[in-house]
C-alpha cells in the first residue's frame, strides 16, 4: 500500500520512537477487509489488548496504546505522505471477488510479458533470416516464382543429378526450390520409361531398392549422366556406407557413438525441418491474428488509466510492453509481406527432409577381431557399401571378451594413449607406399586430386573419433578448435603454368610431329624402288653407298632446319628456358639421326610407296607405347630393362624428354653438369645414357636395314647369301684393300666347255621343251667372248620363263633377241643386268661371275630398260651429265660436256636438251634412255625394245647409232618382230 516501503520505515524511525520489531510486524501485516478495519478501530479504545486477540494483533495494539497523541499525529502525517492512495481506494472500494479476478488477470499479464521477452530474440532472429533470404532477390527469376507456387512442371524428374549439380555450382539455390515442387514419381522415372532398363541400372550399380522415390530417381539420373557412374562410386559410401570398427568393447562403442554426433545433428536438422513444416502454417495464422489484435492492445495500453492501473497492480512496465508490441507489429507486417519467402523456407525444409532420407544415420558396426572386420569389409566393398574401417590398438582379445561379459568392468576406461587405424578406399586417401614424390619439384603440393585427398571423408572421420576420445577422457565436449587443412608454408618460386600443363604430355608432343618426316622419308626410298630407279642407277654403276648418302643428306637437311627452328622455339619461347640450348640441339639432332635410320629400316620391308608410308607412320607410333610401360613401372625397372625398352627409338626419345621436363620443373633445366645424373633418388637411368642409346639404336637400324636390303632385295635385285658378312670377299670389296681371285675355275676356257647343251632339270622336268643354245653359223673364234650364259634358267613358280640357256655374246657385235611375247626376251635381259636373280645357271661378263662381282660388272654396263626410268624434275642434259660423271669419273668437265653434246646431236635431241623430262614426248624419252645407255663408254650395252614408241625416221637413226657404237662394245638388243620383218 506504500509508495516506498524503505523510505517510510526510515521516516518513522527518524520522527518517532517506535519499536523497530513492532514496526516491521506492522509493515508485514496484510491489509484487512473493510469489516476487519472497523473492528481494529473499535478495539483501539481497549488498552491494554484483550486476551482474545492473537499475538500479532496484540503486539500491534500494544504499540499503538503506548503512543501519545503527538505520536499519533506524526504517524498519521507520515502515512498520509507515503501511502498509495490509488491502491488504498482500490482495496477499500472493490469487493474481494473483483480483487481476486483482477489479480489473476495481472498474473496472466505478467506471464505473457515474460513469454514475450523470451520470444522476442527468436522472432528477431527469424526477421534477420527473412531479410537475408530477401537479399537473394529470388523473385527476379520467373522460374523461382513458378517453382515456389508449384506452377512449373516442365522438368520431368525432380531428383536429377544434373539439376542438383547446377543448383550447387551456377544457379545457387534456384533449382533446389524447383526440385522439391516437382510431382513425385513412385515407380520409374522419366529417364527410364522401360522398367526392364530401370531394373538393369539398379542391378548394375547396386542401387538400394528400399530407397525413397526421391532418392531412387536421383540415383538413377546420376548414373545415367556423363561421369555419373564415377560420382556414384564416390557418393554411395558417403551417403550409406558402413563404418566398421574392432574390437567391440564398451570403450570403443562409447567412442563410436560419440563420433556419430554429426550424423545425429543431421538427423536433428531433419526433425527441425519437419517441425518447421508443421508450425509454418501456425506462424502464418498467428501473424494474421496478431495483425488485428495488436492494434487494439496497443490502443488499450496507451490509455493512462489502464497504464496506471496495470503498473499499480503489477510490476510490469507498460512502456516496455508498448515497445515490444511495436516490434511484434513490425514483424507481423513483415511476415505478411514475405509469405513467399516463408514458402521458400518451407520448400528448402521439404528438400532437406527428402535429402536426409538418402542418408544412413546409424552406420557403425563393431566386430570382435580384425579378421572378421576384414572379411565383412571385403564383402561390403564389392557393392561400394563400405565407408571406412577403424581398428583400435588396445588390449588383447581375452580382455576384450571379459569387457564384453562385464559391462561394469574397468574396460570402459580408455588408456592414456589411444592408437587406431583408419582404412579407406585408395581413391579417397593419400598413398602410403612412399613418403615423398619420386623427384623434387618446386611446388607447394596443393592438389585436390592428389595431395588433398584426405578431404574426401578421411578428415571428417578422424576428427569425429578424436573429439570422441577427448570427450571420453576429459568428460567435456570439445567444440574448439575447428579442424582445418592447409599446406606447409613454402617460399616464393616462379611457377611455369604452361610447363605444368604439358609436363605429362611433353614427350608425346615432341614425338608426334616427326611422324610426318617418317612417312615422307620412307616414301622417297620406296618410291625409287617401286619405279626401279634405285636398281637402274645401280645398273649404271652408281655405288649403293652413294645413293644412300644422297638420300641421307637430303633428309638430314630437312631435319637440321626443323631442329634449329624447334630449338629456338623451345629455348626462347619459354618452354625450356632453363635448359642448355646447345645440348637440346644436339639431343634433337641425335633423334633426327635415329629417325633417318628408322626410315631406312622400315623401307627395307616394302615395295609399294603408299603402303610403306602408312605402315612406317603406324610402326613409329606403336614404338612409342613401350614408353607408357616404362613410366608405369619406372620404379620397378632396372637399367637393363629400361635399356631394352629403349631400343625403340621413339620410346628412348620420349623417356629422355621426360628427364628434360623434370629438370625444367625443378627450375634447373638439363645441363651438361646434370646430364649423367637423375633427378630421382635411386634411379640408374640418365639423360646422357639415353642419348647414347639413341646412337646405338641408329646404328642397329642402319645395320639391320642394310642386311635386309642385301639378303632380301625384294622384287628387283640379286640377293646375297645370309652369311655374306662372314665372307672374306665382302670385307675385301668393302675396304678395297685387296681383291680375291673370283676368276678361278672360270673364264674363257670354262665358257667354251659350257658350249655344249647340258640338261638343267635333273628330274626330267621340262623335258620336251626346246632349249636355246649357241650354234655356230659364223666363226667368232677370233673374237673375244664378252658375255657367256651357262645353263641359265628362270622359273616363276612352276612356269619356266628361261630354260637351260647357253649362249655367248662376242665383243664388236650387235646381238638381237627375237621371239613372241612371253618368249623370255625381257627376262633374259633383266638377268643380264642383275635386275632379277637366276634360278640356276650363271652369267659371266668378261670372265667375271655376275652374282659374285655384280658391282664390277655394272661399271661396264649400259642399260636401256623396256620402260623409261627417268627423273621427272631433271632435264635431258642433266641426265646425261649425271650418268656421264658416274660412268666415266676420269673425264674432265670439257670432255664430259663434249660427249654429252655429241650424243645429243646423234639422237637429234640437242634442241630439247633444256627441257624437263615430264615435258618430253614418249619418243624423246626413249631417245634419252638410249643416250644414257651409250654414254660413258660402256663395254656392254643392253637395249630392251629401244625403238618402242619412236617414229620410223627416229627408229632408223637409232639403228645407225647402235651400229656406230658396236666397235669395242657388245650390243644386245630386243626388237619386236614386226620391225625385223
Amino acid at each position: 500500500m506504500l509508495r516506498n516501503k524503505e523510505a517510510f520505515i526510515q521516516a518513522v524511525q527518524e520522527h518517532m520512537n517506535i519499536d523497530p520489531a513492532a514496526l516491521l510486524v506492522l509493515m508485514e501485516t496484510p491489509l484487512l477487509n473493510n469489516t476487519e478495519i472497523l473492528s481494529w478501530l473499535v478495539n483501539l479504545r481497549y488498552c491494554p489488548p484483550t486476551e482474545t486477540m492473537n499475538v500479532t494483533d496484540a503486539a500491534i495494539l500494544a504499540t499503538f496504546c503506548s503512543m501519545s497523541a503527538e505520536d499519533w499525529y506524526k504517524l498519521s502525517l507520515l502515512m498520509a505522505e507515503h501511502v498509495n492512495t490509488e491502491k488504498l481506494i482500490y482495496k477499500m472500494v472493490l469487493s474481494e471477488e473483483l480483487q481476486s479476478l483482477v489479480g489473476v488477470m495481472a498474473e496472466g499479464a505478467e506471464v505473457a510479458t515474460q513469454m514475450m521477452n523470451k520470444i522476442l530474440p527468436t522472432v528477431r532472429q527469424l526477421e534477420s533470416y527473412l531479410l537475408s533470404i530477401k537479399d537473394l532477390n529470388l523473385e527476379s527469376s520467373s522460374d523461382v516464382t513458378h517453382m515456389t507456387r508449384g506452377m512449373k512442371s516442365s522438368i520431368s524428374t525432380k531428383a536429377t543429378f544434373v539439376t542438383l549439380s547446377r543448383a550447387l555450382c551456377s544457379n545457387g539455390i534456384i533449382a533446389l526450390f524447383g526440385i522439391s515442387k516437382m510431382p513425385e514419381l513412385s515407380e520409374s522415372g522419366p529417364t527410364f520409361p522401360n522398367n526392364q532398363k530401370r531394373e538393369e541400372m539398379i542391378e548394375r550399380f547396386k542401387i538400394p531398392r528400399d530407397a525413397s522415390p526421391f532418392c531412387m530417381n536421383m540415383y538413377l539420373d546420376m548414373v545415367n549422366t556423363t561421369g555419373g557412374a564415377i560420382a556414384w562410386a564416390f557418393l554411395k559410401p558417403m551417403l550409406m556406407g558402413q563404418i566398421l570398427f574392432t574390437p567391440d568393447t564398451p570403450a570403443t562403442r562409447a567412442i563410436m557413438e560419440k563420433a556419430n554426433a554429426t550424423l545425429h545433428d543431421l538427423a536433428n536438422l531433419k526433425k527441425s525441418s519437419e517441425d518447421w513444416i508443421e508450425s509454418s502454417s501456425y506462424i502464418i495464422k498467428s501473424a494474421e491474428l496478431l495483425s488485428t489484435t495488436l492494434p487494439m492492445l496497443q490502443n488499450s495500453l496507451s490509455n493512462s488509466f489502464v497504464k496506471n492501473f496495470i503498473e499499480m497492480q503489477t510490476d510490469i512496465n507498460v512502456d516496455s510492453i508498448l515497445v515490444m508490441l511495436s516490434s511484434f507489429s513490425n514483424i507481423t507486417e513483415m511476415l505478411n509481406k514475405n509469405k513467399k519467402i516463408l514458402d521458400q523456407i518451407s520448400t528448402l525444409s521439404d528438400l532437406m527432409i527428402k535429402l536426409s532420407s538418402c542418408i544412413k544415420f546409424d552406420r557403425y558396426r563393431g566386430y570382435d577381431s580384425a579378421d572378421e572386420l576384414n572379411t565383412m569389409a571385403q564383402e561390403l566393398a564389392k557393392n561400394r557399401e563400405l565407408y571406412a574401417s577403424v581398428i583400435f590398438k588396445t588390449e588383447d582379445s581375452s580382455r576384450k571378451r571379459e569387457a564384453r561379459s562385464s559391462p561394469s568392468s574397468s574396460s570402459t576406461q580408455l588408456p592414456p594413449k589411444v592408437s587406431y587405424t583408419i582404412r579407406m578406399h585408395m581413391d579417397n586417401v593419400m598413398r602410403t607406399d612412399r613418403a615423398r614424390n619420386p623427384y623434387f619439384v618446386r611446388d607447394n603440393h596443393i592438389s585436390a586430386s592428389f595431395t588433398m585427398r584426405y578431404n574426401r571423408g578421411f578428415i571428417y572421420l578422424q576428427e569425429n573419433i578424436d573429439r570422441a576420445i577427448i570427450e571420453t577422457q576429459t568428460g567435456q565436449k570439445v567444440t574448439e578448435p575447428a579442424v582445418q587443412l592447409q599446406p606447409f608454408p613454402y617460399p616464393c618460386y616462379l611457377r611455369d603454368e604452361y610447363l605444368e600443363a604439358i609436363s605429362f604430355v611433353f614427350p608425346l608432343l615432341l614425338m608426334i610431329p616427326w611422324v610426318l618426316f617418317v612417312a615422307d622419308f620412307v616414301k622417297k626410298l620406296v618410291h625409287e624402288r617401286e619405279l626401279r630407279l634405285h636398281e637402274y642407277m645401280k645398273m649404271m654403276g652408281v655405288n649403293p653407298l652413294s645413293h644412300f648418302f644422297a638420300w641421307f643428306l637430303e633428309c638430314a637437311a630437312f631435319l637440321v632446319v626443323t631442329i634449329i627452328i624447334l630449338t629456338l622455339v623451345l629455348k626462347f619461347g619459354n618452354i625450356l628456358p632453363k635448359s642448355d640450348g646447345f645440348l637440346t640441339f644436339l639431343y634433337l639432332c641425335n633423334f633426327g639421326l635415329s629417325i633417318i635410320s628408322f626410315c631406312y629400316l622400315i623401307s627395307s620391308f616394302f615395295d609399294k610407296t603408299y603402303i610403306a608410308g602408312l605402315s612406317g607412320s603406324l610402326i613409329y607410333i606403336l614404338s612409342f607405347f613401350p614408353f607408357i610401360i616404362v613410366m608405369s613401372l619406372e620404379a620397378n625397372l632396372n637399367i637393363s630393362q629400361k635399356s631394352i625398352l629403349s631400343l625403340f627409338s621413339p620410346t628412348c626419345f620420349s623417356y629422355a624428354s621426360q628427364y628434360i621436363s623434370r629438370y625444367e620443373a625443378q627450375g634447373e633445366g638439363i645441363q651438361w653438369s646434370n646430364s649423367y645424373s637423375s633427378p630421382m633418388a635411386g634411379d640408374t637411368a640418365t639423360f646422357g645414357w639415353l642419348n647414347w642409346l639413341l646412337l646405338i639404336d641408329s646404328l642397329l637400324y642402319f645395320l639391320i636395314g642394310a642386311y635386309i636390303r642385301v639378303v632380301f632385295p625384294g622384287k628387283y635385285g640379286i640377293p646375297a647369301p645370309w652369311y655374306f658378312p662372314f665372307k672374306l670377299s665382302f670385307w675385301a670389296d668393302l675396304c678395297s684393300g685387296f681383291q680375291t681371285n673370283n676368276k678361278a675355275g672360270k673364264g674363257l676356257l670354262f665358257s667354251n666347255i659350257m658350249q655344249k647343251n647340258q640338261p638343267v632339270f635333273a628330274d626330267g622336268k621340262g623335258k620336251g621343251k626346246s632349249s636355246l643354245s649357241y650354234q655356230a653359223g659364223e666363226d667368232f673364234s677370233e673374237l673375244p667372248v664378252g658375255v657367256a650364259l651357262h645353263g641359265l634358267t628362270k622359273l616363276y613358280g612352276d612356269q619356266a620363263a628361261i630354260q637351260n640357256l647357253n649362249v655367248n655374246f662376242h665383243e664388236g657385235h650387235v646381238t638381237s633377241l627375237l621371239g613372241h611375247n612371253g618368249a623370255g626376251k625381257t627376262t633374259t635381259m633383266s638377268l643380264l643386268t642383275g635386275l632379277y636373280p637366276p634360278t640356276s645357271g650363271s652369267i659371266e661378263v668378261y670372265g667375271r661371275d655376275m652374282q659374285t662381282n655384280i658391282e664390277k660388272v655394272r661399271r661396264e654396263l649400259g642399260v636401256c630398260m623396256q620402260y623409261d626410268v627417268l627423273f621427272n624434275h631433271m632435264t635431258a642434259k642433266e641426265h646425261l651429265l649425271l650418268y656421264g660423271q658416274i660412268k666415266a669419273p676420269h673425264w674432265s668437265q670439257k670432255e664430259l660436256r663434249e660427249q654429252v653434246r655429241t650424243i645429243l646431236e646423234e639422237t637429234d635431241m640437242y634442241t630439247h636438251r633444256h627441257k624437263r623430262v615430264d615435258a618430253l614426248s614418249g619418243g624423246m624419252r626413249r631417245k634419252l634412255s638410249i643416250s644414257i645407255a651409250f654414254i660413258g663408254g660402256s663395254r656392254l650395252v643392253v637395249l630392251d625394245e629401244p625403238t618402242t614408241g619412236v617414229d620410223p625416221c627416229s627408229r632408223r637413226s637409232i639403228w645407225d647409232i647402235v651400229i656406230q657404237h658396236k666397235k669395242n662394245h657388245i650390243n644386245l638388243t630386243d626388237f619386236y618382230t614386226t620391225v625385223l620383218n
